[in-house]
């Protein structure tokens, strides 16, 4: 029985000492008023997104986007969402064409006044400029 409460007792103050666990590093959570505004397209890590495509972001949760395909204007438009880091918007087919909504989420890695950077699931890195 002596042994029993010394062992008990060595793990208590063991564990009960030890150095608190690293508590995981809470995602960042960005003000989605901010994002608010007109946003165009200024940089990309895929080759493919059309540069100078812009993004408007309602404060209603709305957002229209516009870009150049092949010379070609098409405008899409949706509804976003931002909670801690994330940003989440889904885009509705084009008027008049068959399609389902498409929905991404990506993680916002700084979004200030003027800049908006975001990373997508595949590591995709896209900057865009607050136009005034």
């Amino acid at each position: 029985m002596k042994l029993f409460l010394a062992l008990f007792t060595t793990a208590f103050l063991v564990v009960g000492f030890s150095p608190a666990q690293e508590k995981k590093a809470e995602p960042a959570k960005f003000d989605g008023a901010k994002l608010v505004g007109k946003w165009e397209l200024t940089k990309s890590s895929d080759k493919d997104d059309p540069k100078g495509a812009t993004v408007i972001f309602e404060k209603d949760g709305k957002v229209s986007i516009t870009a150049d395909f092949e010379g070609k204007q098409e405008k899409f438009s949706g509804t976003y969402a931002v909670k801690g880091d994330k940003l989440t918007v889904t885009i509705n087919p084009p008027e008049g064409t068959k399609g389902e909504a498409q929905t991404e989420s990506d993680t916002i890695k700084i979004l200030s006044d003027e800049k908006l950077v975001l990373l997508d699931e595949k590591g995709k890195e896209t900057e865009f400029t607050k136009k005034k």
